[in-house]
């Protein structure tokens, strides 16, 4: 129900309510992993870099050694200038990643990046939406 309302807020444009939804409900101690990564996700959006990592980090106890985890985590210690933490993050990401996966950081493990069409990517090139 909580993953529902944030999705709700967030597709109209109220992706600091829907924020707050998923952060209340982490901090009444919610155990599920799918609502701390929409969490992560929602942070991503706003630039939320201090709560992002707070979120992947509920995100990683309750599912250690996910693949994108680290990604996230090395964009928010970038954007708060600790650099050599965030290499430590993308090295990790590295060792997680199974060889050749182009797999969306939504996604975990779970959907293949689709593949566009020749048609698709004709309509991109010729400026139609794809």
């Amino acid at each position: 129900l909580v993953g529902r309302l944030a999705t709700i807020y967030d597709r109209t444009d109220r992706s600091g309510d829907a924020l707050a939804v998923l952060d209340m409900a982490l901090r009444e101690g919610c155990t599920d992993p799918d609502v701390a990564w929409q969490a992560v996700h929602v942070a991503y959006g706003r630039q939320q870099w201090e709560m992002l990592l707070t979120y992947v980090h509920r995100f990683e106890e309750q599912r250690p050694g996910e693949p994108w985890a680290n990604f996230f985590t090395s964009v928010a210690l970038l954007e708060t200038k600790q650099p050599a933490k965030a290499l430590e993050a993308l090295e990790e990401e590295a060792r997680r990643q199974p060889p050749g996966d182009a797999r969306r950081p939504d996604a975990r493990r779970t959907d293949p990046v689709p593949r566009p069409t020749a048609g698709q990517k004709r309509s991109c090139r010729d400026g139609v939406a794809c």
